[in-house]
């Protein structure tokens, strides 16, 4: 039977879906920034992450680990939580803030260069190749 069944191609884009997702964590990454809602933004960093793992892992993977580095050092901004689910209900020191919104921003800038290196995100343009497509 199975030598009877079309080759067909799917209609369905995962990778396109996948873009979607991608930019509503980013407007909603932005949104916590400017509300200053660090671990609301420190959540949706891990949807981002959730989303990219499996590219990130075929592009590099050492990738894996530098997340866990910069997990570990955002969770030591929160100190000791006995109730995780109650993250978003911690108060930050102030001196810590400071340094999670540091680390927060280089996450940031680290999924982001995730995304582009997967084909998913921005695309700059090389004059050896012609016009943007």
């Amino acid at each position: 039977m199975a030598d009877t069944e079309p080759n067909s191609t799917s209609t369905y884009n995962e990778g396109l879906l996948q873009i979607d997702r991608l930019d509503k964590h980013w407007r909603k990454c932005a949104d916590y920034n400017t509300k200053n809602e660090l671990t609301k933004w420190d959540s949706e960093l891990k949807a981002v992450w959730n989303e990219l793992c499996v590219d990130a892992g075929k592009i590099n993977s050492n990738y894996k680990i530098m997340i866990g580095m910069y997990d570990s050092h955002i969770q030591s901004c929160y100190g000791e939580v006995e109730h995780p689910e109650r993250l978003a209900e911690i108060v930050i020191a102030p001196l810590n803030e400071a340094k999670l919104r540091k680390l927060l921003t280089k996450k940031e800038q680290f999924l982001r260069s995730i995304q582009d290196e997967s084909g998913k995100g921005s695309k700059y343009n090389d004059p050896s190749e012609g016009e943007i497509e």
